[in-house]
């Protein structure tokens, strides 16, 4: 019987920790989107034009930085410069409201001390660092939380109680 209880509460955390996961994963995704369609169009719009290129040739650009390296270089500053960008959104919104829009929506928020530090800290490799958000992932499945928490010692909770006010916007 405990042997039963013990199995049924390891598979329930299984099955939680991956719940939480693509809940997580879809609330990245619609920041994401919500950023790029916003933000970042916004952010090239005014970038772009400063960096040299024309608005009409967007349509060849890509023919273009492949073929010219100052090009090339000027397009990936401008890249890192939105990662940047993007960071400050997410470090913005969960300093400031303890979720983002994404997680909002998939009605998750963060526990834990939340200071400007830790808010940038734990969305690094959600946006300058992507490369390392792999590890990050490795995190949640064999722990339940990303590396990036554990160092800021902060959490992603869900809420399942749809009358829960835990945020003050949205």
């Amino acid at each position: 019987m405990l042997h039963d209880k013990k199995h049924k509460l390891i598979v329930e955390e299984k099955m939680n920790s991956s719940f939480l996961f693509w809940r997580r994963a879809i609330a990245y995704i619609i920041d994401a989107t919500l950023f790029y369609f916003t933000f970042f169009q916004i952010f090239m719009l005014i970038y772009l034009p400063k960096a040299g290129f024309s608005l009409e040739d967007i349509s060849t650009m890509s023919e273009y930085v492949a073929h010219s390296p100052d090009a090339s270089f000027r397009f990936l500053i401008g890249l890192i410069g939105v990662s940047f960008v993007f960071l400050f959104y997410l470090a913005m919104f969960e300093k400031n409201f303890g979720t983002t829009i994404g997680k909002k929506i998939m009605r998750l928020s963060i526990s834990g001390e939340l200071n400007y530090k830790n808010a940038f800290g734990r969305n690094l490799t959600k946006s300058i660092l992507l490369p390392l958000l792999p590890f990050d992932v490795i995190g949640i499945f064999t722990s339940g939380e990303r590396y990036t928490e554990r160092l800021t010692k902060t959490k992603v909770i869900y809420h399942n109680d749809l009358s829960l006010n835990y945020g003050v916007w949205l």
